[in-house]
């Protein structure tokens, strides 16, 4: 199978798991850990409050739950509206809390809403009433988040289906390349750089003859000198695949004691214009690392 066709359903793969694993988690949150860590959330915001005020002895409320999604807490002080909404978002972040969500400060007297803003003119820099004198001395602080989106159960259908279709697929077609090649012929990956007998290694058009130093087409004969053909057998065992500039000098050099440093970059030129006569084969710099021979 082609390396572009392993990676293209390999793809295809991850990405059935990775949206079947994100429509898990969306769908399958609940509200046990939030009402939690909202208690925990909204305690944190009327302790800061009282801070603001300098009242450091004041007894926190419990946090009432009026629906799964309402929650609330009552201030016995007086409540700065304009640090409110920057205290409220940066503890919602800090207990990985949805920040989609809607505030309102109500009088304790009549329960009536006095002040609020939603996230969205939170980010946009535009809660409104900031700034203003209000005469409130005791508040309730209302948070409701909104309702999740639930998946419809047909779209997770649809997303195993192109799971097991994208596996079934691959196995077939892999079964199916592979009866037709038969004992004879090895997978196309292999071909690209297949060894004819003791002595020789096919890559692309030519044969290469490592031990008489030559590379034969139909066309001709050249020679090699002794270090060209020790440097491209091991780029031709090694086929496809990204050899380090270090990993090459230990395996061509090393045991002749000799330090090639820079040198194998003129090698490496000699090489490319020895084969540059077919454009399947080609000797790949990779920045930073070394080279890689690539036989299509």
């Amino acid at each position: 199978m082609k390396n572009w066709m392993k990676i293209a359903i390999g793809a295809i793969l991850l990405a059935c798991i990775g949206l079947m694993g994100a429509t898990g988690l969306r769908s399958g949150g609940g509200s046990a850990w939030k009402s939690e860590s909202v208690n925990l959330a909204l305690r944190q915001v009327a302790h800061q409050l009282y801070a603001l005020c300098d009242n450091h002895s004041e007894r926190i409320e419990a946090v009432e739950q009026s629906s799964p999604y309402v929650f609330s807490i009552r201030v016995e002080e007086y409540v700065d509206y304009d640090q409110l909404p920057s205290l409220i978002h940066k503890t919602l972040t800090e207990f990985n809390l949805p920040t989609e969500y809607e505030v309102a400060l109500k009088n304790c007297e009549d329960d009536k809403i006095e002040l609020g803003y939603t996230y969205i003119a939170l980010a946009r820099n535009g809660v409104a009433c900031q700034g203003r004198v209000y005469d409130l001395n005791c508040s309730i602080v209302q948070l409701t988040f909104y309702e999740p989106k639930k998946e419809s159960p047909l779209f997770n259908y649809f997303l195993i289906t192109m799971l097991l279709g994208s596996i079934i697929g691959l196995l077939l077609f892999h079964f199916a390349t592979s009866k037709k090649s038969g004992n004879s012929i090895v997978e196309e990956d292999n071909i690209s750089a297949q060894v004819v007998d003791d002595h020789t290694i096919a890559i692309g058009k030519f044969k290469f003859d490592h031990s008489n130093q030559s590379l034969t087409t139909l066309e001709e004969v050249t020679s090699l000198t002794f270090r060209e053909s020790k440097l491209l057998h091991y780029l031709a065992t090694h086929p496809n695949q990204v050899l380090s500039r270090d990993e090459i000098q230990a395996n061509v050099w090393e045991d002749e004691g000799v330090i090639v440093g820079r040198s194998l970059d003129v090698f490496i030129s000699r090489l490319r214009k020895i084969l540059k006569s077919d454009p399947t084969i080609q000797i790949k710099s990779v920045h930073g690392v070394g080279y890689r021979l690539e036989v299509k």
